[in-house]
């Protein structure tokens, strides 16, 4: 996918996210496009500008218009859709180069599968212990948060570190949970 970029002066965190009821936020305009890049959120998620203000879907708000139409050309000329039964749907195309994750869901796990029988779809994985897997697969960090939330549904959290590109993915912290995982990550250290 071609990233979608914002202008420099859209740095300013203004946008809320809207989902499944809970809020999230506030985002700057270039993280809004950065979670539609990796798939985090779609044109019909629902987000609102400031405090109070009404949810509209990213596609009915006009900053997002160009993102959105980007968006739906990167889709509709994708070269190839695989089906995997993880992700009960379709994911993109595989990446050349595979990738190394660690991949952390909170237990108990759905009836009929742990995480590392959903994770062998993608590649080969090894379970250190219950709970964590260890997995080198062809896929991006995005394709695995939506994989693994459409397979363990919402009342699941979990941790993606893609150590071979240093992204992170998770999902259902709140949001203060969601800030400070941000503000670890991109701390920077002194000596």
């Amino acid at each position: 996918m071609t990233p979608i970029t914002a202008r420099a002066d859209d740095e300013t965190p203004v946008w809320h996210v809207l989902i499944k009821g809970e809020t999230y936020g506030g985002y700057t305009t270039s993280q809004i496009i950065k979670f539609m890049n990796e798939g985090r959120i779609k044109p019909q998620t629902r987000i609102a500008q400031g405090n109070g203000a009404e949810f509209l879907t990213i596609a009915a708000t006009p900053v997002f218009a160009d993102a959105v139409r980007a968006l739906a050309r990167e889709e509709r000329d994708a070269p190839l859709v695989l089906n995997t039964p993880v992700a009960r749907g379709t994911v993109t195309a595989p990446l050349k180069d595979p990738a190394n994750f660690l991949v952390v869901a909170e237990s108990p796990l759905p009836v009929g599968g742990g995480l590392e029988d959903m994770l062998a779809e993608w590649g080969e994985v090894f379970t250190p212990f219950p709970g964590t897997c260890i997995l080198r697969a062809r896929a991006s960090v995005g394709d695995l948060r939506k994989a693994l939330g459409d397979a363990l549904g919402d009342d699941h959290r979990f941790l993606i570190v893609d150590a071979s590109r240093d992204r992170l993915a998770w999902t259902k912290l709140g949001a203060e949970g969601d800030r400070a995982m941000r503000a670890t990550w991109n701390a920077k250290l002194t000596d």
